[in-house]
């Protein structure tokens, strides 16, 4: 009985240290202050292990049409690079403003699956500026960007170039004259 009283009150002492914490407003929230090393792993640790557990039931359809890609390429190009950057494309100076920063997707596509890729262009990624595509676009559109990323680790700056100049077939699909203009419903 006299050790439940010790847990107790240890308890309580812990949640008034931590409430004395957070209503003290001496934790910086700046982007610029970055988080410290262990709150880095705790959250990248927490992000990595929710991804692959909600997207592991998700079924992958064939991604193979170059078409798809084509498609994919263009609303990267236009949704995805201002914070991604691009082949041949020097780091986004808005990127450089984020904590955590967004990762260069050439390289960080490696460590996903297609599924895992899809769940994060569907929801994105709480805290980090990722935003979630699934409320604007379909399931397809959004495949259609990750049938292009698993492409890009391989892509030279002309091949992405490439691939982001509009052809016939893919005419209509982007509006390319404003940016961040793309082809999407908006869901009421």
């Amino acid at each position: 009985m006299k050790s439940l009283k010790v847990l107790g009150i240890f308890l309580v002492l812990a949640i008034a240290v931590f409430l004395l914490f957070i209503y003290s407003g001496v934790y910086n929230v700046a982007v610029t202050a970055g988080h410290s090393a262990l709150t880095r792993r705790l959250i990248e640790t927490a992000m990595k292990r929710s991804v692959r557990h909600h997207a592991r039931k998700i079924q992958v359809p064939s991604l193979v049409d170059p078409a798809i890609v084509q498609t994919g390429a263009l609303s990267y190009d236009t949704m995805c690079s201002p914070c991604h950057g691009a082949p041949g494309a020097s780091f986004p100076e808005m990127a450089q403003g984020f904590d955590p920063q967004p990762p260069a997707l050439a390289e960080e596509v490696k460590e996903w699956t297609t599924a895992e890729l899809f769940w994060i262009t569907k929801h994105g990624i709480k805290l980090t500026g990722m935003p979630a595509w699934g409320p604007t676009h379909s399931d397809q559109e959004l495949w259609e960007i990750v049938a292009f990323l698993e492409k890009l680790p391989t892509l030279s700056p002309a091949d992405y170039q490439a691939l982001t100049r509009p052809t016939k077939q893919t005419e209509g699909v982007m509006k390319r004259e404003e940016p961040y203009e793309h082809r999407h419903r908006h869901r009421d």
